[in-house]
């Protein structure tokens, strides 16, 4: 042991003497450093090894040693001397490069070959420079090995010798395409080589920009990995997604509506229950203006929406009673502007929704003007106001937006006419499968019938300005109908009179059903003139033009409201009102209307619709954008394929792009295809694009089958795409046949109607008595309301009570039991620091706890944690001067507060079934404020008496005492003084 650290450093003497100037190394440190320098040592021999062992390095010496700068400096030496062979055998080819790594070990005759070779490389550059040859050009020419190409080219120059034509021509050509070098040098060798002849450059440039530009969008947009089928799902999840948000909003807002209101669904009291026992009464009470004006504020808590015209709106609800967010007017062209002031007054905002291609409001009984005042002379001018509200919007410039989407009617022909008319073919209507036989379009009926005009000798007075003949055919067609069990039927005449001839026939057919179903004036039968059909609609609409030609052959041009300014307007209506089928029965033929002899744009009209309605509808008009040439495509490979094709089908803006039948099939398609083409991708939502086209198509159109072609799926696999859509419409026409029919199946009068995209009907015709427009349902008996809070608070607490039941703020009072502890320890409090800690330890567990919290509760609960039924003045004493102050928050009120609830913010309160377990005096006052506010909120203004009454009962309490009065009062003062109350003449409010 005493030699052991001599022998160390003698046997680590020839390693210490390496060791850098100034280091020091402990005796007991040599061992583990000699292991490390030997296998670092091993390490260095294997890495030396393997750099000698490559091909060209063998020359260096064995002992090399990579750790020393002279080391380092000849292996740099030598591989930079690899690396030029390696760059100079790249050039010469594989014969001359074998030479050389035969000699790789004799480093002076490598070098000499090297040398040698590298000069001859440097003679061939200035040919390689006088012929603009690049890189890319001697890499081809060379390809073998530069010597041994120029070798092999001997014979070829001697022939081109002595003038060199073929060198020149050469030359000038690689002269020429020098400036396609740096950045298409490709482009300029298969030009040089002639694999592009020079005529077809700028065509081939052309493909090259186009194949480039598709390659740099395919992999922006992350078409590499796109997955059609893929894109569906996520499409129809959206849209499912979409559709189960509108299903859930629909439980979600009014339960949302009735958590926001300030009272739950238990016993009220204040406004609520007084509002409750005006509803509830039997005999007399306030009127519904009255009620309103009174309890306004409460009603619409409860109904927050209101739906009521304008006029009673004015007469129900006073200004101020009611303030609304948002008013939205329907119909809005029927509405006159001073009738819709007044709503405007009661909402921050307004939506006009409505058609000014439709009725304007009704005339008859209003003041007109007096055109021959004379205005000169007064004061200011009175502007005129527009005939409604819509246009009087449409002037003023408010925003507006468009509702394009079409898909009442089930046959194009039925909207197409008012499209091209009216609305500017701005209106995107769907085409209904074409193989269907069913029920559709618009029809025309020729009668021979005669209208019995004023003055016609041998006529009932009853059937004046009527055309029994043209009734008679109208009603056989509606009992026909009937009793084929259809039950969405609509008549439209053109005057009054021919009305109640159709009318009373109907009632006197006798055919079961039909008269109840003119009484009931349901989604049914009905019979209306022009004038008052608008916001109805039908399956089946009649027409009955009523007029004919009179004794000398000519069709009088008087038809009633048509000939008026805006009578264009009136016939829109009534031909817009049908989902399914319009009939027109008429006595005259649409050539009788001299349209040269009037001005009236309804009679002229009214002509072209009757030709359309008699010889169809004018043929479709081709898009006027660009040929869509990714469907022409499509469509072509399907007519390969042995399908017919048809391509844009439609009479509006939204077309089918491709409508598909089956190679063997026939000519009726039974696949319609949409492309993600430009006016797809001009719609500006998913539902637009991919929702609304798809669903209306199959659901309402009738078709059997919709697929969607993605451009980057076609792009992809052509071929695949074209033999899925093949299959598809194989089958869909194989489905239709089982059935035994090509045809839609279309949804009749017996189901639910489809959702109309017309507005409804606002009938102002009939005044409205004063109870009848607001119905506030009586809500459910309880037995004996006494319009109290429950009799203990604790039915508000109780285990068994549903969560939710629970009101906003109110939590249970909570005591623990403590200890018990031993009592030795409050003994100890004057002379023990361990006693007092503890002491203040148990403290502050119960302020956490049950805070915030009087003091003398305090004391109570810890004199019983530690065995004591009484409270001393003595103990009290010593217990407050242990209470540390960050316990004391309250000053005012004297009570502590735990950490966990401040002051400013603490909004709840808490209640305990019977208040002598709690009383008033150990509730803090804010506590009860807060409470207070809870109460207010749920009464939505209440009396103070009222308040302290129904206060007191949360906790627990009966009879109010003056004390407890007292209490409740300094309670209220800090309410208000915290923001929490307002009191207005004597109504406290939260």
């Amino acid at each position: 042991f005493l030699g052991r650290k001599g022998r160390l450093l003698t046997a680590g003497g020839p390693v210490l003497v390496h060791l850098r100037p100034g280091r020091v190394m402990a005796p007991k440190e040599l061992p583990a450093r000699i292991e490390t320098l030997a296998t670092l040592s091993d390490q260095h021999r294997a890495v030396v090894a393997g750099w000698l062992a490559l091909p060209g390095l063998g020359w260096l010496p064995s002992d090399l040693n990579l750790l020393s700068d002279v080391g380092t400096a000849q292996l740099t030496a030598a591989t930079a001397g690899v690396d030029e062979l390696v760059a100079a055998l790249g050039r010469l080819g594989p014969r001359t490069a074998e030479t050389i790594a035969a000699r790789r070990d004799e480093p002076e005759l490598a070098g000499a070959i090297t040398r040698t070779l590298t000069e001859a490389l440097a003679r061939l550059e200035p040919v390689f420079a006088t012929t603009h040859s690049g890189p890319l050009d001697q890499a081809a020419y060379g390809a073998a090995g530069l010597l041994g190409a120029w070798r092999d080219g001997v014979g070829a120059r001697t022939a081109d010798s002595p003038h060199g034509g073929a060198l020149r021509r050469w030359t000038r050509a690689a002269e020429a395409l020098e400036p396609l070098a740096e950045d298409l040098p490709d482009a300029r060798w298969q030009l040089l080589s002639g694999q592009v002849v020079g005529a077809e450059a700028v065509a081939a440039l052309e493909r090259g920009m186009a194949e480039g530009s598709l390659i740099e969008r395919w992999d922006a947009g992350g078409f590499r990995a796109f997955d059609g089928a893929g894109q569906d799902r996520s499409v129809g999840r959206f849209l499912g997604a979409a559709e189960a948000v509108r299903a859930a909003s629909m439980s979600v807002l009014p339960a949302a509506l009735i958590e926001g209101r300030p009272f739950g669904t238990g016993p009220v009291f204040g406004k609520v229950a007084a509002l409750e026992r005006e509803v509830g009464r039997s005999r007399g009470g306030l009127s519904v203006r009255s009620l309103i004006s009174t309890y306004g504020e409460v009603i619409a808590a409860i109904t927050p929406c209101v739906l009521v015209s304008p006029d009673s709106l004015a007469r129900f609800i006073a200004p101020g009673a009611m303030d609304f967010d948002l008013v939205v007017f329907d119909e809005a062209s029927q509405i006159t502007v001073p009738d819709a002031i007044g709503a405007l007054g009661r909402a921050a905002a307004c939506v006009v929704a409505g058609d000014s291609q439709q009725m304007p409001p009704y005339s008859f009984g209003q003041l007109g003007t007096d055109e021959g005042e004379d205005t000169e002379s007064a004061d200011f001018l009175v502007v005129a106001d527009e005939e409604s509200i819509l246009s009087e919007c449409v002037q003023a410039g408010l925003p507006r937006l468009w509702l394009s989407w079409h898909y009442r009617s089930r046959d194009e022909s039925l909207i197409s006419f008012s499209n091209a008319q009216y609305y500017e073919d701005r209106l995107s209507s769907f085409p209904a499968f074409p193989g269907q036989l069913g029920d559709t379009g618009v029809s025309f009926t020729r009668v021979d019938g005669t209208f019995l005009r004023t003055g016609t000798r041998g006529t009932d007075k009853g059937l004046l300005r009527t055309n029994p003949v043209e009734a008679a055919a109208v009603v056989e067609e509606v009992l026909r109908r009937w009793q084929q069990r259809e039950r969405s039927i609509g008549v439209v005449t053109f005057n009054i009179q021919q009305r109640g001839l159709v009318e009373s026939m109907l009632w006197d057919s006798e055919v079961e059903g039909v008269r109840e179903a003119l009484a009931l004036k349901d989604d049914g039968l009905f019979v209306k003139n022009l004038e008052n059909v608008q916001g109805d609609e039908r399956d089946v609409i009649i027409f009955s033009t009523g007029f004919s030609v009179d004794a000398n052959g000519v069709l009088p041009l008087n038809f009633g409201p048509l000939n008026r300014s805006g009578g264009e307007r009136r016939l829109n209506v009534a031909v817009t009102r049908a989902r399914r089928r319009v009939m027109v029965f008429s006595s005259f033929d649409p050539e009788d209307i001299r349209t040269d002899q009037t001005s009236s744009v309804g009679i002229k009209h009214l002509r072209g619709y009757l030709e359309q309605a008699k010889y169809g509808a004018p043929p479709r008009v081709r898009s006027e954008v660009a040929i869509d040439r990714h469907a022409e495509q499509i469509a072509a490979t399907l007519r390969a394929a042995g399908c017919v094709v048809q391509t844009e089908v439609g009479l509006s803006e939204f077309r089918i792009d491709l409508a598909v039948a089956a190679p063997g099939r026939g000519e009726v398609p039974t696949l319609a295809v949409l492309l993600d083409g430009p006016v797809w991708a001009a719609r500006a939502t998913t539902g637009d694009r991919d929702g609304a086209p798809v669903s209306v198509l199959s659901t309402i159109m009738g078709w059997p089958a919709v697929a969607r072609v993605w451009l980057p799926a076609w792009l992809a696999d052509p071929d695949g795409v074209v033999r899925e859509l093949v299959q598809r419409a194989q089958a869909s026409a194989e489905a239709l046949r089982s059935v035994g029919e090509v045809s839609a199946s279309w949804q009749t009068s017996e189901q639910p109607a489809e959702e109309s995209d017309e507005p409804s009907d606002l009938d102002q015709s009939e005044p409205e008595p004063e109870d009848a427009e607001l119905d506030f349902t009586e809500p459910d008996p309880e037995p004996e309301p006494d319009d109290e809070l429950p009799d203990t608070a604790a039915e508000l607490v109780g285990s068994t009570a549903e969560p939710e039941a629970t009101p906003t703020g109110l939590e249970a009072y909570v005591e623990s039991d403590l200890g018990p502890y031993p009592s030795s320890v409050l003994e100890q409090l004057d002379h023990d620091p361990r006693a007092r800690r503890e002491v203040v330890e148990v403290m502050r567990w119960i302020v956490e706890e049950s805070g915030p919290i009087s003091v003398k509760r305090l004391g109570r609960r810890l004199v019983r944690a530690y065995g004591r039924t009484r409270l001393v003045d003595h103990r009290m004493a010593q217990l407050r001067a242990l209470l540390p102050d960050d316990l004391r928050r309250d000053r005012e009120d004297g009570f502590c507060w735990p950490a966990t609830r401040d002051p400013l913010d603490w909004t709840a309160f808490r209640v305990s079934a019977d208040v002598k377990a709690r009383p008033l005096s150990d509730i803090a006052l804010l506590e009860i404020a807060n409470a207070m506010a809870y109460v207010a909120g749920q009464a939505m203004g209440i009396g103070t008496d009222e308040l302290f009454r129904q206060t007191y009962k949360l906790f627990g309490g009966n009879r109010l005492t003056e004390p407890v009065r007292s209490r409740l009062a300094d309670a209220l003062r800090v309410g208000v003084a915290r923001e929490r109350l307002v009191e207005r003449a004597g109504v406290i409010t939260a």
